[in-house]
């Protein structure tokens, strides 16, 4: 595997750039070669239509009924007990901890990004894991929602021990700041593997093969989301391209689950049923028609996108 300064020095940083540089790269590089950014209109549409209308998008009978944010009732969130519960899942002190960390990646590359930092390869402050293989998310101490992304991580810790994998998440807390006086929760992970599929040289070739790629990360995707079902009774709606990593074979990682990522469900959908839904909802993030990509989509490389 790759270390973390090789992913730094990669040109694909752009739209994509905190998972990009947060992950490793693939173990077998030679199959799987980083690229120039490419535009997102193939891929992801405008932020603003993405939620809401969520509940008219995402509606399926196995899907529990979305609560509308008190606080905020034009927005509809649902992550089920840890909404708004930030000085309970941020309640350890890591100030001390973060005294030597390196930031990757400056805040606001996400919506909850606050800075993406990392540690020294000697330094292991967090469950004896190298400090190279940590990555250390800051996020937003006094937005509810924040707490969502915890509890998503944990049902996923779950599900990855239940398949004998490491969870990626490790555990979340605090840390203060001086200079101007906050706080801000921090959530740590562990690296995975795998890199961006809009990073990849192979999605820049033009022809067969990108759509090729889209129907193996598809298949993956489903079958991922499905099983997650079965195991933690949530269901990952949020499954764009910036929020899986992928290696050669186009095996997906999931990296980003913050709010609103997962949903619960109010019981298990049968196989066809959950199709129908993901297939509705895939066309829906990645602009494709059947999970076909549309080739209208497509923006010119010139074209700023706002």
């Amino acid at each position: 595997m790759m270390c973390l300064h090789t992913i730094l020095s990669q040109s694909f940083i752009g739209a994509i750039v905190l998972l990009v540089v947060v992950h490793a790269m693939p173990t077998d590089p030679s199959k799987l070669k980083a690229a120039a950014p490419v535009p997102l209109g193939v891929i992801n549409p405008p932020k603003k239509d993405l939620w809401w209308p969520l509940l008219d998008q995402t509606h399926a009978p196995w899907l529990k009924k979305i609560d509308l944010d008190p606080k905020n009732p034009e927005k509809r969130w649902e992550c089920g007990e840890s909404y708004d519960k930030n000085s309970e899942v941020f309640a350890t002190d890591f100030t001390r901890k973060m005294r030597k960390a390196k930031l990757l990646v400056p805040g606001n590359s996400g919506k909850n990004n606050l800075g993406i930092f990392t540690l020294p390869h000697e330094v292991s402050e967090f469950e004896s894991i190298s400090g190279d293989e940590t990555v250390l998310k800051l996020v937003d101490y006094d937005w509810e929602g924040s707490s969502c992304e915890v509890l998503a991580l944990r049902k996923f810790a779950e599900f990855q021990k239940a398949k004998g994998q490491t969870p990626t998440f490790v555990t979340s807390g605090f840390v203060k700041f001086k200079d101007p006086p906050r706080m801000s929760g921090l959530v740590v992970m562990r690296k995975v593997p795998g890199m961006p599929l809009k990073g990849t040289k192979q999605w820049q070739e033009e022809g067969g093969q990108r759509q090729e790629m889209v129907d193996k990360v598809f298949k993956n995707i489903a079958d991922f989301d499905y099983e997650l079902i079965q195991v933690t009774g949530y269901v990952h709606v949020d499954f764009s391209s910036g929020n899986f990593l992928v290696d050669a074979d186009m095996n997906i990682y999931p990296i980003d689950f913050g709010a609103p990522s997962i949903y619960p469900v109010e019981r298990i959908p049968t196989r066809s049923e959950f199709d129908a839904w993901f297939l509705k909802r895939f066309d829906y993030i990645w602009h494709t028609q059947g999970g076909k990509l549309q080739l209208t989509h497509l923006i010119s490389p010139k074209k700023t996108l706002t």
